[in-house]
């Protein structure tokens, strides 16, 4: 199951969109949150955000206090949801173009709003994201939980008190996790651990020098040797 993180300071229009995402019946979980500071703990606790509701003004009476707007620009600043779809819920119709300026949101629901309309809305989103789901990976960095596509990842290498896991577009230092660890969450058929201090995607092995004892992987320039005591491994790779 997937979350809808509504950030809506009025209980009852909060109540309202709960209400609708249940009776869509979808496989959604609605998490609420009233200010910016609850919405940033529900984002640094919670793994599976698929979708934010937000209301960019959170108090009638405070025309400048958008803390929604706020706190979408947080958002994407977290590469695990730089495209993840946000939706502003407001009755402020002239901030909608500098929203989707700033945010790049999905969607503008004006209130009051359409109830079909929010259940389209969500029923389009829930199909894409089925779609365009892969298989993922949630690590904790700097007290942020980053989703990673598995078939992203190159390889990981154990490093003082952690990991690096090399993506195809950045190298993501994780601390306090060990290969092992990482190893339990990975599928057995995909990765394969080469030497004590490095584990590899099998999808992205160039070839196998067998006499210099390492490993060549497409996306990054460093061979990776292959330990003694995991020779073993590699030999019962090859010859599947």
């Amino acid at each position: 199951m997937t979350s809808v993180l509504i950030l809506e300071d009025c209980k009852q229009s909060a109540e309202a969109l709960g209400a609708i995402i249940k009776e869509s019946k979808l496989d959604l979980h609605a998490l609420f949150a009233t200010n910016y500071h609850e919405a940033m703990e529900l984002l640094k606790r919670e793994e599976n955000i698929s979708l934010f509701l937000l209301d960019i003004n959170l108090d009638s009476f405070e025309k400048e206090n958008k803390q929604g707007l706020m706190f979408a620009k947080k958002i994407r600043e977290i590469p695990n949801h730089a495209f993840t779809p946000i939706v502003f819920i407001t009755s402020t119709a002239e901030l909608e173009l500098v929203s989707y300026r700033e945010t790049q949101c999905y969607s503008y629901l004006v209130k009051p709003y359409d109830k079909n309309q929010v259940l389209g809305l969500l029923s389009k989103l829930a199909k894409k994201e089925t779609s365009t789901k892969k298989e993922q990976l949630t690590v904790k960095k700097d007290g942020v939980n980053y989703r990673i596509h598995i078939d992203d990842i190159i390889c990981v290498e154990a490093i003082p008190r952690g990991v690096s896991i090399y993506l195809k577009e950045e190298i993501l230092n994780v601390k306090y996790l060990s290969i092992k660890q990482l190893l339990e969450k990975l599928p057995r058929e995909q990765f394969l651990q080469c030497h004590r201090m490095f584990v590899v995607n099998t999808a992205y092995i160039e070839y196998v020098d067998t006499v210099n004892q390492f490993v060549k992987l497409k996306g990054i320039q460093k061979a990776i040797e292959i330990g003694i005591t995991y020779k073993s491994n590699m030999r019962r790779w090859m010859n599947e």
